[in-house]
């Protein structure tokens, strides 16, 4: 599906690689450009759109859905018995935590009042592959999964390629500091 947009377009393509002057021969731009996490928008310039300079109208295609389809009972990934959704309450989030292009769901499992661990579901794009119970992380006393409730994110925040998670732990009303575990 095709959309019209406005692009701004310099007249001097080489301002973007710091130039002060237009080129001779002004290039082709065929590329993608990232607008946010997973958008993405193809964009197509020809040299009449970089010579006339100003303000350029182009034809863009974006990759955003706008549906979702059921992808049945049976899940990508199910438990019979032993894995409690309860446990999870406000402790699961999605990034790509092993850097393979993927969002992956990491979920804070609370095992008692001050033991927890960090269990992973890997995408395969078809489905999860469970990591096992011993998680990535993991506390065996001394952090509550319940101080952290609601207050957990992920992100690549070391700028390695693989999703991380900060979690903004409370230890009274007026006392919390985010506690970040990353990714490796």
């Amino acid at each position: 599906m095709f959309m019209r947009g406005v692009v701004l377009a310099v007249g001097c393509i080489a301002l973007v690689s710091g130039c002060a002057e237009p080129p001779d021969e002004p290039p082709e731009f065929e590329g993608n450009v990232y607008v946010g996490r997973d958008a993405e928008v193809s964009l197509v310039a020809t040299h009449e759109m970089i010579e006339a300079g100003g303000i350029t109208e182009a034809l863009y295609t974006t990759s955003f859905a706008t549906r979702f389809q059921y992808q049945g009972d049976f899940g990508w990934w199910g438990s019979n018995g032993g894995y409690s959704a309860d446990a999870v309450t406000g402790r699961m989030v999605s990034g790509d935590f092993n850097g393979d292009g993927r969002d992956d769901i990491a979920q804070l499992y609370k095992y008692g009042a001050f033991s927890s661990r960090v269990h992973v579901l890997l995408s395969t794009g078809t489905s999860f592959q469970y990591q096992g119970d011993f998680g990535w992380w993991g506390s065996n006393g001394g952090y509550s999964p319940d101080a952290v409730t609601g207050r957990m994110v992920s992100g690549d925040f070391n700028g390695d390629g693989s999703d991380d998670i900060a979690l903004l732990y409370k230890y009274d009303p007026s006392w919390s500091r985010v506690h970040v575990l990353l990714a490796r």
